[in-house]
């Protein structure tokens, strides 16, 4: 895994935390991102040619996240609408 792979998982756990209140395991990064593979997600919209958001169900709620299809990876999560920052 180059070390790219690794910051853009970090900061993925990150926001999980800052966001969701909850920490990304790693069966949790697998299994989310099987589930965009698999299209058992919901395409939401693209932001550039190999990164989209996709509504998935994480923990029994649906969250939005951002996926890098070429590198297979979840970028972020985004937060919820309606929420600000600090909450």
């Amino acid at each position: 895994m180059s070390r790219k792979d690794k910051n853009i998982k970090h900061h993925a756990k990150q926001r999980f935390k800052q966001r969701l209140g909850t920490t990304l395991q790693k069966h949790e990064h697998v299994a989310t991102v099987k589930a965009i593979q698999l299209n058992r997600a919901e395409f939401v919209r693209r932001t550039s040619p190999t990164r989209a958001i996709f509504l998935v169900a994480y923990r029994g709620e649906l969250i939005q996240v951002v996926y890098d299809k070429r590198r297979k990876l979840i970028v972020t999560v985004l937060p919820e609408k309606g929420k600000s920052k600090t909450e």
